[in-house]
Order: C-alpha cells, then sequence, then structure tokens
C-alpha cells in the first residue's frame, strides 16, 4: 500500500500563498510561503542553485525533480525552459486522464 510521503497538511501548507513575490524579483502569479514558490495555478516549486527544482502540482498528483548543474547559478532563459517543461507534462497528465 503505497503512503503520503507527507505528513499531514504539510502539502496544503506548502502550497498556500504566505506573500507575494517582492518588486525585486516580481513574478506575476507568484508568491512565496513555508520555504515554497507559489503559484496561481495551484502548482509550487522548491527551487535549488543552478536549476536543481521540485514542481509540484497537486491537481495533477504530479511531482517533478530536477537535478541538474546550469553554468551560471540561475537565469531567465533555462527557468522559462523548466517551466514550459512541467506545464508540458501536466497537460500530457490531463490528456491521459481525459481518455
Amino acid at each position: 500500500m503505497a503512503r503520503s510521503a507527507t505528513a499531514g497538511r504539510s502539502l496544503s501548507m506548502a502550497g498556500s500563498r504566505r506573500q507575494r513575490a517582492s518588486k525585486d524579483i516580481y513574478l506575476p502569479g507568484r508568491g512565496y510561503g513555508y520555504a515554497w514558490w507559489t503559484r496561481d495555478d495551484g502548482t509550487f516549486d522548491s527551487i535549488g542553485i543552478h536549476g536543481q527544482v521540485i514542481h509540484v502540482d497537486p491537481r495533477c498528483k504530479l511531482v517533478v525533480a530536477i537535478n541538474c548543474v546550469w553554468p551560471v547559478a540561475s537565469g531567465k532563459d533555462p527557468s522559462a525552459d523548466q517551466v514550459q517543461l512541467n506545464n508540458t507534462m501536466a497537460a500530457a497528465v490531463d490528456d491521459e486522464a481525459s481518455r
């Protein structure tokens, strides 16, 4: 029998926004809470340096863990690529579930 990797309310707390992203790093539809970056669509991410990320989409029951080493600590182009990858995987899960 599969068991949850999270305890109690941890998952819902991780995805709850505690504050909006600051103007210095403003990202539309984003917030931050409990060490997770939140999105208005209900997904949330744990973001590390050099492209490491854990993306959680509770609606799709999807968790994506990316372990990589970008040549720079961060950047808009690689981050946008990761967001597109996450969106593509969520769409594929949705498509499969609708069959």
